[in-house]
């Protein structure tokens, strides 16, 4: 019944929470690029360019082996019956996607840390995790004893070749020990370097502490998703932590080079928090993120072009290292200028789905860049959309969203 914080917003996952149905990669390639533009209705004289970079379809890898520490947290802000379901659930899920070489370690957490399943084979697992989610939470939140606990456990149990992750289930409400961010993300940034990746799985929006678990995550070379309900834990979890035992690409860094002979002025749309500098694209030393088997990485910019200039209006370039190994790789493709683009109401669907999602996005972050966006406007580039989508419900949620801030906003 309110709007959120307009510093919390960000463009980018609003951009990326959506599946474009863009094309699969080609027989043999591991990667997949599309491109689009249409004109930008928010903005005088700019065009919307939407880059997509999508991996091949493939399962996890046959004989990687999985060192997995799981990290829960059963403070007494987790004792609300639904985040207990949520729990619940998830470890359900957690069990289903095991292999019997696989190596789980439980490592719970309160006032103290207490190493709970040390070990225990990926076949055996299921029992260990159903006994776990009978806990009863209680006491306070001593986030930063239950990281060292959790990665000395994994390098315990250390898989060289395979995949050695800490599994972070928590509401993030650190309340004991130290809480600082930027301390605990120097002690998760020091063990990546390691080769133990951590993921972020938030449970229960109420009193959850968003920007810790994102800072986290995003220098933990994992994954981080939002869990809000069971169904959530089904499906969201289910996902997020396939993506993170089937990683079809590591260390995936995308750099555009807009051409100034076709292309007067660009500006991103989100990705503030994750940008490298020009000289770090093709650093080996620099570490970014991952990509799961048949996953999209989206990015948007709206561009001022010059009709009777020369050449393409961009070349993207993805630098990527072949999982499990020091392997780097390099594509590129060329964005091929071809005349006037289209108004939004005639592009595709995913262009207005993207448009829609982003200018929606820095609206809410009252971005100067937005001034011309309202949520009529953008209802009106949206409308048949999300019926095209049909049984993916999120576009539908995206537009039930924007009425919701009209009524809200009084617009």
């Amino acid at each position: 019944g309110q709007l959120p914080d307009a510093a919390a917003i960000r463009s980018d996952e609003f951009i990326n929470a959506f599946d474009y149905r863009d094309p699969e990669a080609a027989a043999g390639q591991p990667l997949a690029f599309a491109a689009e533009r249409a004109r930008y209705p928010f903005a005088h004289n700019r065009d919307l360019l939407r880059f997509s970079v999508k991996t091949a379809a493939a399962g996890r890898q046959a004989g990687r082996a999985l060192n997995l520490v799981l990290l829960l947290d059963t403070s007494g802000s987790m004792e609300r019956a639904d985040r207990v379901a949520i729990i619940r659930e998830a470890l359900r899920v957690l069990a289903a996607q095991l292999q019997p070489q696989d190596t789980v370690s439980v490592v719970t957490f309160a006032r103290t840390a207490r190493l709970w399943a040390d070990g225990v084979p990926g076949d055996k697992a299921g029992e260990t995790l159903s006994q776990v989610s009978g806990i009863t939470p209680e006491g306070g939140t001593n986030l930063e004893d239950a990281m060292r606990l959790a990665y000395e456990t994994a390098r315990r149990h250390y898989l060289a070749g395979g995949m050695n992750r800490v599994v972070l289930l928590t509401d993030g409400a650190a309340n004991l020990g130290n809480v600082d961010p930027g301390a605990l993300k120097q002690k998760v940034e020091a063990q990546r370097r390691q080769g133990i990746a951590l993921d972020c799985f938030g449970i229960g929006w109420e009193d959850f502490n968003d920007d810790l678990l994102e800072q986290l995550s995003g220098n933990g070379d994992g994954r981080y998703a939002f869990i809000n309900s069971p169904e959530d834990a089904a499906k969201d979890f289910a996902a997020k932590l396939a993506g993170a035992l089937q990683v079809a690409a590591q260390d995936v860094k995308v750099q555009v080079e807009f051409n100034p002979q076709r292309v007067i002025s660009w500006r991103q749309i989100g990705y503030a928090k994750h940008q490298l500098t020009k000289e770090q694209f093709r650093d080996n030393s620099v570490i970014a993120a991952e990509i799961a088997a048949q996953e999209a990485g989206n990015a948007l910019y709206t561009v001022e072009t010059k009709p009777d200039g020369i050449g393409p209006i961009a070349t993207v370039y993805v630098r990527y290292r072949i999982p499990g190994t020091q392997e780097v790789r390099e594509r590129s493709w060329a964005v091929d200028y071809d005349g006037t683009a289209p108004v939004l109401e005639q592009s595709s669907p995913a262009m207005r789905l993207a448009a829609t999602a982003s200018a929606f996005s820095e609206w809410l972050a009252t971005s100067p860049f937005a001034q011309e966006v309202s949520p009529d406007e953008l209802l009106k580039n949206f409308n048949g959309v999300p019926q095209i989508y049909g049984a993916d419900q999120r576009p539908a949620k995206l537009e039930t969203m924007i009425r919701e801030a009209k009524s809200v906003a009084g617009k």
